[in-house]
């Protein structure tokens, strides 16, 4: 295993990366080297064996060890592993992450040699409900069926699959099953080819993409880390943005706990809905502004029809 990607700085400490894969061990040598804090210690409880399954069943490539090398693994479980050490080298972590892992143009850039022309969300759910029969059929593990997948398909992800595969990735899953397992799974093999983009608009789509989740990202962060449990009951709104001024193509805004995004078909379905709870107060401001506009066009005249 090489370094082929850039490494992480963490506490002055360098931590190897692989892909998309981080050693443990450096981590854990710049958690402060522990005895109790071995990658070994930590994989052994339930909760990063959990979290391990559920990152195996999306088809994400998690963990790997080899002898003399050490073990690499995803963002999710280093972030998991860092929190697991102490909350002060979790904060480092997640710091470092935000800072330098959001991939960029420059890091993966156009190649002749990729087809780019991906699999659509629908094929890419197809796969996956075929993953599920082969592994509830009992033929195989998530983690062995992905892996198997991925490398008989060279590629690191199922989403990565060039959409010239999709019949033959359904092939192959369909191989596994015994009869009657695949009856339920309806196939795309009829979905259009999607159009092949030029160099340009690629680039333009990673970078728009990649500016787009760090603005999530962080986020989600900030308000996990402010210490209070509304996070998990906020609502977010992302916007996209042409403004040239702005640095960023993408905008994310809390949506208050009073507020809420609608269509004007649905705002009139909701105020006649008895079941959408509104105040009088609210329901008297709502008539008065609409007896004020009404009032406005009329007294206008034709011109006025657009107030």
């Amino acid at each position: 295993m090489s370094n082929s990607t850039p490494a992480l700085t963490i506490g002055g400490a360098t931590v190897r990366r692989v892909g998309d894969l981080f050693s443990l061990n450096d981590l854990h040598k710049a958690a402060g080297g522990e005895a109790k804090h071995k990658p070994s210690e930590w994989l052994r409880n339930q909760q990063a064996q959990d979290l391990l399954e559920e990152i195996q069943k999306a088809g994400i490539p998690a963990i790997t060890s080899k002898p003399k090398v050490g073990t690499y693994a995803s963002r999710e479980l280093v972030i998991a592993y860092a929190a697991w050490i102490s909350a002060a080298f979790h904060l480092k972590v997640i710091r470092v992450f935000l800072d330098a892992t959001a991939p960029t143009p420059a890091q993966r850039p156009y190649d002749p040699a990729i087809d780019y022309t991906r699999i659509s969300p629908a094929q890419a759910q197809d796969i996956k409900e075929l993953v599920h029969q082969v592994v509830d059929s009992g033929v195989q593990t998530f983690g062995e069926t992905w892996n198997r997948l991925h490398h008989k398909f060279r590629v690191n992800s199922y989403l990565e699959l060039p959409a010239t595969k999709y019949d033959e990735v359904c092939a192959y899953l369909r191989g596994k099953l015994p009869d009657g397992y695949a009856n339920s799974v309806v196939f795309d093999t009829g979905a259009p080819m999607p159009p092949v983009l030029d160099l340009q608009r690629i680039h333009a789509a990673m970078q728009t993409a990649t500016q787009a989740g760090a603005q999530v990202q962080q986020a989600v962060f900030e308000s996990v880390l402010a210490g209070n449990d509304e996070w998990k009951f906020g609502r977010w709104l992302l916007s996209f943005v042409t403004d040239s001024k702005l640095a960023a193509p993408a905008v994310i805004q809390r949506v208050g706990h009073d507020e809420f995004v609608t269509s004007t078909r649905q705002l009139i379905d909701c105020i006649n809905d008895p079941g959408f709870l509104l105040s009088n107060t609210e329901l008297a401001g709502l008539a008065q502004a609409c007896t004020n506009r009404l009032a406005r066009r009329l007294g206008g005249g034709a011109g006025s029809m657009a107030a």
